[in-house]
């Protein structure tokens, strides 16, 4: 059983897959305000972009992005729990109790020494720990180069990302699966998902079936 899994929420990316070629062509997807909701409903994290102000016409210095944990009250109200700013994230993920957040990088461009932001942990919008591409990444062979970025994270896997019993469940291109501490952001456990494959993999077996 297999599960679609999105490098970034809705795939902004324009790209072309083509077998002959090793690239693809693509695009940053844009910055937009957007909700990331707990697992179990009752929390959600509000991440709104750099969009800068305008006045007469004109711009004037930029906001920064910034983000806010909420909870849902028993009478429906949002009551918030911590925000953060300086950042922006296209892909995260929130606790039930709202405490702990995980972040993803943007766009991955340093092909060469891959020191781009992989994930980060947050406790009440304070930093736990980070890590960069090339610290949870082991055969770099892997992954796959587009014209102006590379891909870190699998097409598909066997069971998506995410929070579990206190531990953040990360797959990785290479099929290498990284379970975290949530409450410390520390990588505690290493494992292989048998069933992920990367973008080039995944569509060419749709195109070899006759599926694409």
């Amino acid at each position: 059983m297999f599960c679609c899994v999105l490098s970034f929420p809705l795939r902004v990316l324009v790209f072309t897959i083509s077998l002959s070629h090793a690239s693809w062509a693509d695009l940053p997807a844009k910055w937009t305000p957007r909700i990331i909701a707990s697992p179990g409903g009752g929390c959600f994290f509000k991440m709104i972009p750099d969009i800068g102000k305008r006045e007469g016409g004109k711009n004037f210095s930029p906001c920064q992005p910034a983000g806010v944990a909420y909870t849902l009250t028993e009478n429906g109200s949002f009551r918030e729990l911590w925000r953060v700013s300086g950042w922006y994230t296209y892909q995260g993920y929130i606790s039930d109790d709202g405490r702990y957040f995980i972040r993803f990088g943007l766009w991955a461009s340093d092909r060469d020494k891959q020191t781009d932001l992989a994930v980060a942990f947050y406790d009440g919008g304070k930093l736990l720990r980070q890590y960069q591409v090339r610290q949870l990444i082991r055969n770099k062979q892997a992954l796959e180069e587009s014209t102006s970025h590379y891909q870190w994270l699998p097409e598909v896997q066997t069971e998506p990302n995410g929070i579990r019993k206190g531990r953040f469940r990360l797959v990785l291109i290479d099929k290498g699966v990284c379970e975290f501490d949530l409450t410390t952001g520390k990588l505690v456990k290493r494992g292989v998902d048998p069933g992920a494959k990367s973008a080039r993999d995944y569509y060419s077996g749709l195109r070899k079936a006759g599926k694409l």
